[in-house]
């Protein structure tokens, strides 16, 4: 079988089949087809692997693990087995928008492109409804925008499969792998962001603050363990007082039943046009043929 020129990296662990169902035609829908797809299910519901399995192209192909072993395990094992020049992660309740890997192709084949390029997102909620623009991502001035936060779309990123191997996650970490991803990462790498959409994020509503002060607990691990590797201590512990005076603000909003409110802090609105536009593109990939899937289909 020829060379891919990308490899799409979709880890699963038991997102519901209509979920992974926009996620996979997504791919399918892309506008680029010289693709390979690679799932890494992760101790999955039997339902859900054979669903992947029922999928019939050879560029497919699956891992599957009968324990948990994280995110960080398979896209570390994504890049050293990707056939791929570049690497392209989906997660399995998000979607790409039809022309994610055109767009993105056409910089990172430039003389001058950068060795990292990422997008912006549109949140959808659990119905697939638009629900506004992510908060545009950014490239952080310096050190101190990395730590204190995860300014870049984690899942829009593109870059080389080499870059990857020489960026590897830390397996050890089970929730913000990427914050750390990228506290390391950004030294020495050139990164940009496209003004473009290319991906679709998928936001339960409300907002779960249990949910909300889990990640929070570990995102303060990865900040004193990896801030301190480009930041001095001092800096990094005003970034994590920050952090607990953050959440503690979070809570009190909940506990007032705001939590509403804090779903749309985070997002940008869109006008009508705009909305209608997106709604739009996600009915027309929901209905995009995956052989195997459909009748019909090639």
């Amino acid at each position: 079988m020829p060379t891919p020129r990308v490899t799409v990296g979709i880890p699963l662990v038991n997102e519901s089949l209509d979920e992974i169902e926009l996620a996979v035609r997504s791919v399918y829908a892309q506008t680029f087809t010289d693709w390979e797809v690679v799932f890494f299910l992760d101790a999955s519901p039997p339902d859900r692997v054979e669903h992947i399995k029922k999928i019939d192209d050879p560029r497919v192909s699956y891992v599957v693990n009968d324990t948990r072993r994280g995110i960080g395990s398979h896209l570390n094992r994504l890049a050293s087995m990707a056939r791929g020049e570049y690497i392209a992660i989906l997660a399995a309740d998000d979607a790409w928008t039809p022309d994610r890997l055109t767009v993105q192709l056409q910089r990172l084949t430039q003389e001058d492109a950068p060795d990292v390029l990422a997008g912006q997102m549109i949140i959808i909620s659990d119905s697939k409804t638009v629900e506004g623009a992510q908060k545009a991502a950014h490239v952080p001035d310096d050190a101190r925008g990395w730590v204190a936060g995860t300014p870049i779309s984690h899942a829009t990123a593109m870059a080389r499969t080499a870059w990857f191997r020489d960026h590897p996650y830390d397996e050890s970490l089970i929730r913000a792998q990427d914050r750390a991803f990228w506290i390391e990462a950004h030294v020495g790498s050139t990164i940009e962001i496209l003004p473009d959409v290319v991906y679709y994020y998928r936001v339960p509503k409300p907002l779960s603050y249990k949910k909300y002060a889990w990640s929070s607990k570990y995102a303060r691990r990865v900040i004193w363990k990896y801030g301190r590797r480009v930041l001095s201590t001092p800096q990094v512990m005003k970034i994590y007082a920050e952090s607990v005076v953050k959440q503690a603000i979070v809570a009190l909003t909940t506990i007032g039943g705001g939590s509403s409110k804090l779903y749309y802090r985070r997002v940008d609105p869109l006008t009508p046009e705009e909305i209608a536009r997106h709604q739009r593109i996600i009915e027309e990939v929901g209905r995009t043929e995956v052989p195997g899937w459909d009748a019909g289909s090639e």
